[in-house]
């Protein structure tokens, strides 16, 4: 596995990494180091991708990145700030992070192909607007626009979110089956953030979910400072009862 250093002001580092922008122009001169790694997996071209840099990494931990060959997010781990200790086996299926032991690279893979729904009663094939319930909200989930909206707000949310205002947008999909688009999440005075999502049916109940590095705004302000999956908003599900 050979780790080359790009330009962090670059398209492909910014590409890769847009929530470390704001670092480059805050951190007043200090270096930083974006590393990248291209591994031939069996299912496909990966890309691993670090950066490095104060304002990006503390404690001396950093966010790996892995990467499709089309730039989708899958997935990632926090390691030690030092790309040469973060090593592949010849086969691209084991990684060993640091002096942690050997794990699959699957392991690593967060934003996954969720199943398709198996359900034979119906639930889920028709096109037909359905609303289903996502903490406390009516949502109205749309096969044919490929939108999933606030229906009837709960009262908790009234004042930030309008009925009507879209969460969940992408192309149109067949029920049943797993898409992907864009989410959102919202704050009082801010516009709404955006977030890749993978959807699927999951589970014995095959609920809808969404999965996705969730973004995380700045204290008290707009920016976003990162994105997580250890998020309220990185998994969402909608259920056909109220919840």
């Amino acid at each position: 596995m050979g780790w080359s250093e790009i330009d962090p002001t670059g398209e492909r580092a910014q590409a890769l990494f847009p929530e470390n922008a704001q670092a480059l122009e805050t951190d007043m001169g200090r270096p930083h180091h974006v590393y990248i790694a291209d591994i031939d997996y069996p299912a496909g071209p990966l890309t691993f991708a670090m950066w490095v840099g104060p304002g990006v990494c503390g404690m001396a931990n950093c966010g790996l990145k892995i990467f499709d060959d089309s730039g989708l997010h899958l997935g990632g781990a926090e390691v030690c700030d030092r790309p040469d200790a973060v090593k592949i086996d010849l086969a691209g299926q084991f990684v060993r992070l640091c002096s942690d032991r050997a794990q699959a690279v699957a392991d690593l893979f967060w934003n996954y192909s969720p199943p398709t729904a198996t359900n034979t009663a119906g639930q889920w094939q028709s096109r037909e607007i359905q609303y289903l319930y996502n903490n406390g909200s009516r949502m109205a989930v749309s096969p044919d626009e490929g939108t999933i909206r606030y229906d009837r707000v709960r009262d908790g949310l009234r004042g930030l979110i309008a009925d009507g205002t879209v969460l969940f947008r992408g192309e149109p999909w067949q029920p049943g089956g797993a898409f992907r688009g864009v989410a959102y999440t919202f704050r009082k005075g801010c516009d709404p953030a955006s977030y890749q999502v993978v959807a699927g049916y999951e589970g014995f109940a095959e609920l809808l979910t969404l999965r996705g590095e969730a973004p995380v705004r700045v204290e008290g302000g707009c920016e976003i400072s990162r994105y997580t999956v250890d998020s309220g908003n990185a998994i969402l599900t909608f259920d056909p009862t109220f919840d």
